[in-house]
């Protein structure tokens, strides 16, 4: 029979002579690194092509918390706003003037006085967007999902190989 035997007892015992402090300390640090250098990519992956004051606000929404044992890396964007920048928008949407107007002027809160108090060439701008997007589409910046890739090929396989090194070191001590 060809299969893995699997000694219980000196698993146990090597358990026993594991800090179980050091092994936390060791997953909070990882998980700290893990939110820090998170939110950097995101924060690198929303950087516009062109700066501008309404293409500024998007890598600035973003945050992160670490609690022990858990983080998050989140956007305080309007949760609409954050998905149509994830996924982008696809031919034939409605995209709102108001979205585009807080797009264009990098204004938070728009009020429809605000639109109609435009020169009529900026207003057709805004329209003229409008429908671009609408017979094209508008191609989305996927930073959630290439953050949470790249953490999960590059920095989670990096992590534990460290921890697991830095664990025999105090095991062996």
């Amino acid at each position: 029979m060809i299969g893995v035997n699997i000694d219980k007892q000196a698993i146990a015992n090597i358990l026993k002579r594991i800090n179980p402090e050091y092994a936390e300390e060791a997953m909070q640090a990882t998980i700290k690194s893990m939110a820090t250098y998170g939110y950097g990519l995101a924060k690198q992956y929303l950087k516009p092509e062109i700066a501008s004051r309404s293409t500024d606000y998007a890598p600035k929404s973003m945050r992160y918390e670490v609690k022990p044992l858990e983080a998050r890396v989140y956007s305080v964007m309007p949760e609409n706003r954050a998905r149509s920048i994830e996924e982008g928008r696809s031919f034939g949407e409605y995209v709102p003037i108001k979205a585009i107007y807080r797009w264009f002027d990098g204004t938070l809160y728009v009020r429809n006085t605000d639109i109609h108090r435009l020169k009529g060439e900026e207003r057709a701008t805004l329209y003229r967007i409008q429908g671009n997007i609408r017979r094209s589409g508008a191609r989305g910046k996927h930073f959630i999902s290439k953050t949470w890739d790249k953490l999960i090929s590059d920095i989670v396989p990096n992590r534990l190989e460290h921890i697991a090194k830095q664990m025999e070191k105090r095991w062996r001590g």
